[in-house]
């Protein structure tokens, strides 16, 4: 794990992630077997054949929390930079960054370390050929990634059993499945109370809106008559209320949306160790825009129906009386 932070100079980092050299977890150098390194290359569309000479080169993941199609961490300014201890020239040896890969979710190398570290992919035996120059190769140690099996206690107790009868020394083994199991369930369990209760306002607040224009509507039927008795077709009392639906839901816009903005904003800065601006959701918004007018429009519409065929003379009298 490197300490040196040359590799993450503001000028390697792109607008979003200026902060990142804060909120990193650390540099962490992973070496990769040469047969899935390459691959990792090719599915980048990086040429191999510099990643094999006499310098340990290695290349950068340009992604800290590990999600596809995200924005890029870091800027062509870092290749060429190096990432080393205190002292280049002692194990780890120093590792020249040659490229830039992008986050693959299905590939397993993407996933070795948690996210929130600045992840440095190397071929295996290029770093241990480089770490034997100032280390004795037989005190190097080495960790593999996570394994999947559909019997995890088996699996560690083979694993158990290899380590303890091989020459082997000083080995951890790590069984995840139960934690990731409690995990698993609280995290079902908060999006379900989330989800549920985001859907329970979501409804209260549509049949309230229902309620009401459809009340308003209703309350209107001797206007309604009286636009019919001087001639006003049906295609003109259409068009007052598609008025009014647009009047409406941009009043609502006008007023939730910078709300929202404000609200999400604060919740933003709640967030610890952050390392990226803050940046509304736009495609949200522009749903919830269309939302809000099909909403209205879809009311203001059923509610027109009802009094489509008003007698305008009973109409009237009604609500003289």
């Amino acid at each position: 794990m490197p300490v040196n932070e040359n590799i993450l100079d503001p000028e390697c980092l792109t607008d979003e992630y200026k902060t990142l050299p804060d909120k990193t977890d650390g540099i962490m150098v992973i070496t990769v077997e040469d047969v899935d390194f390459d691959a990792l290359l090719e599915e980048n569309g990086i040429d191999r054949s510099g990643y094999y000479g006499n310098e340990l080169k290695g290349v950068i993941l340009d992604s800290f929390l590990h999600t596809e199609n995200s924005k890029s961490v870091f800027t062509d300014t870092v290749i060429g930079r190096r990432a080393y201890y205190d002292d280049p020239a002692l194990n780890p040896p120093a590792v020249e960054i040659g490229g830039i890969v992008s986050y693959k979710e299905d590939n397993y190398v993407c996933n070795l370390v948690p996210k929130k570290t600045v992840d440095v992919y190397v071929p295996a035996s290029m770093y241990f050929k480089k770490a034997a120059e100032n280390i004795d190769s037989s005190t190097l140690s080495y960790s593999f990634g996570v394994f999947h099996t559909g019997d995890p206690k088996a699996l560690e107790e083979k694993i158990g059993n290899l380590t303890a009868n091989g020459d082997y020394h000083n080995c951890v083994v790590h069984n995840l499945s139960d934690s990731i199991a409690v995990m698993d369930t609280v995290s079902l369990m908060l999006n379900t109370a989330m989800y549920g209760f985001t859907i329970l306002l979501t409804l209260i607040a549509m049949a309230n809106i229902v309620n009401t224009i459809s009340t308003a509507v209703l309350m209107r039927r001797q206007e309604f008559a009286m636009f019919r008795s001087v001639g006003m077709e049906e295609k003109g009392i259409r068009r007052m209320l598609l008025l009014e639906t647009f009047l409406y839901g941009f009043r609502a816009l006008l007023i939730g949306i910078p709300i929202s903005l404000l609200l999400s904003y604060l919740m933003f800065n709640t967030i610890a160790g952050r390392v990226f601006a803050f940046e509304p959701d736009y495609p949200m918004y522009i749903i919830m825009i269309f939302a809000v007018f099909a909403v209205v429009g879809l009311c203001m519409l059923l509610s027109s129906n009802k009094i489509k065929n008003d007698n305008i003379i009973e109409a009237l009298k009604e609500d003289a009386v």
